[in-house]
């Protein structure tokens, strides 16, 4: 399908995936029908799976549309009939485990956040962490500060790498770390 765009000139309204799926030999086309006959049947089954794994409608949707995308890549490809209901499960799951290894490194790197030590070192900042009061408290803080921290423990960068990052000494990104985590014990505090 061409479009003309804003400027005139013409402009291919069809990814290039979806162009090779839809190239007219019958091997394609058998391979798009059996794609979709595949999709009509099987959809709704690789939801409740994920649904019931995940414990979230949302998220087992997306797992779901993300496998099917898996098995319009493969059919594109040309290997579309390594494509059936156990490949569509087998996919699932393993879009289920990186979906719980990433839901778990993201816990981690909440708790990580909270675990600061109070000015003494021996008494814990925060008692029980809830992620969400995290997000309120590092929003409630200033651009600069939220990055400091994020980049820090959130996403375990180095002190050294922050400096870089934000053209500073080391010993200036350290600084700027200290006053960042004060800021968030105060914000902390607000949101309990």
């Amino acid at each position: 399908m061409r479009r003309t765009s804003g400027d005139g000139n013409e402009e291919d309204s069809v990814p290039k995936a979806s162009r090779t799926l839809l190239s007219s030999t019958p091997e394609r086309r058998a391979a798009v029908v059996g794609l979709e006959e595949l999709f009509d049947e099987s959809y709704d089954s690789i939801v409740r799976f994920c649904v019931v794994r995940s414990g979230s409608s949302s998220v087992a949707e997306d797992i779901a549309s993300a496998t099917f995308a898996d098995a319009a890549r493969v059919t594109a490809a040309g290997d579309g009939n390594d494509v059936d209901v156990p490949w569509l499960y087998m996919v699932a799951q393993r879009r289920l485990i990186d979906h719980w290894r990433s839901a778990e490194r993201h816990r981690n790197r909440i708790r990580r956040l909270i675990e600061w030590r109070a000015v003494d070192d021996t008494v814990p900042l925060v008692d029980d962490p809830t992620p969400a009061l995290v997000q309120q408290a590092l929003a409630s803080l200033p651009d600069r500060q939220r990055a400091l921290l994020t980049l820090r423990y959130l996403d375990d960068q180095s002190v050294a790498d922050i400096a870089e990052a934000f053209d500073l000494s080391y010993r200036a990104a350290e600084s700027a770390l200290a006053r960042a985590r004060k800021s968030f014990l105060t914000a902390w505090r607000d949101v309990q």
